[in-house]
């Protein structure tokens, strides 16, 4: 997991006056920063990046679309102007290095129309981001949308018609950025009493699921782990004295179960480590496997989500660790 800081904090252009600042965020930790992208000056923003990757800074971008270039427009020649628009923000964004664009770029922002969107605003907006979409492919960079509340647009104002439009998109260079500062929790009447829930999607079936946010305790709903959580994990994992007793495989099997029932990542990376040790001095059994697949996938996808990087890349140096070991 990384950390920045938006330079919207000091700035909606950030120039050579802030080149003290920049170095200052560098010095207090901070692994990147977020640039606002409303001036599109390529040669400025490649000056720019020059400085960032001289001190070591990572690089975001956020952006706006406005009234005159507006992905929702019913008039076709202002959605023509909302794609060149983003596309002269994508060409900054590569001239800077920059590796995601953030931001509520999919609608006009602080313009309403006086009702709710429209089925054809939203195709609208599916088929202008589409194709920004495959421009911003070229370009080596990332959008992620950001969702806003009902006070400053229209189109998506919740976390769930974020997912779904992006979804529906269904482009590899669109994805969605969860905002805590806009989140809406969602709302739904049970019994005739209003709850409050966390919407929650599942990765590997993408199946959403809703937990009452007064219960997210009791069930175990947290964060992801954090680095110094990873680096423990890896420290378990290479613990290569682990003791073994005669106890039969069901009884071992219902030990392992109890640890990975906890949901306590550090107990899940025990049992991952101690099947792949038993395994290297007998054969394990087929519940045994199936637990060591399982243990497995929960520390492989914990770790991805917290590095973001692909569970193909985590598990080889998972599986490093053993080999080596």
């Amino acid at each position: 997991m990384k950390f920045g800081l938006n330079m919207l904090l000091w700035t909606d252009h950030v120039t050579a006056e802030h080149s003290k600042l920049l170095s200052q965020i560098k010095g207090w930790g901070y692994d990147g920063v977020e640039i606002p992208m409303f001036n599109l000056d390529q040669p400025h923003f490649k000056k720019l990046g020059a400085e960032l990757s001289n001190l070591g800074l990572g690089r975001t971008a956020v952006t706006v679309s406005t009234p005159d270039a507006n992905p929702i427009d019913a008039n076709p020649a202002v959605r023509r102007a909302a794609v060149d628009r983003l596309k002269q923000v994508l060409d900054c964004c590569q001239a800077a290095g920059v590796t995601h664009l953030c931001g509520p770029f999919h609608s006009a922002l602080g313009q309403f129309s006086g009702n709710g969107p429209t089925a054809d605003e939203w195709g609208r907006a599916k088929d202008v981001l589409r194709e920004v979409a495959d421009y911003a492919s070229q370009a080596g960079v990332m959008l992620t949308l950001e969702y806003l509340n009902r006070f400053e647009c229209y189109l998506l104002t919740s976390a769930a018609d974020c997912a779904r439009f992006v979804s529906e998109v269904d482009h590899p260079s669109l994805r969605m950025m969860y905002d805590t500062f806009h989140a809406n929790i969602e709302e739904k009447d049970i019994a005739g009493n209003r709850q409050k829930f966390y919407v929650l999607r599942i990765l590997d079936t993408d199946r959403k699921i809703l937990v009452p946010v007064d219960n997210a305790k009791n069930v175990g709903l947290r964060p992801p782990i954090s680095e110094s959580d990873i680096r423990e994990i890896f420290a378990i994992l290479k613990e290569r004295t682990v003791a073994f007793d005669n106890q039969t495989w069901n009884r071992r099997y219902r030990g392992f179960m109890d640890k990975i029932k906890t949901g306590y990542v550090f107990d899940v990376a025990e049992v991952m480590r101690d099947l792949y040790r038993l395994k290297q001095v007998k054969s394990l059994s087929f519940g045994e496997r199936r637990m060591l697949e399982t243990a497995r996938a929960l520390i492989v996808k914990e770790i991805a989500v917290a590095r973001r990087k692909s569970e193909d890349k985590v598990q080889a140096e998972i599986e490093k660790i053993f080999e080596t070991n």
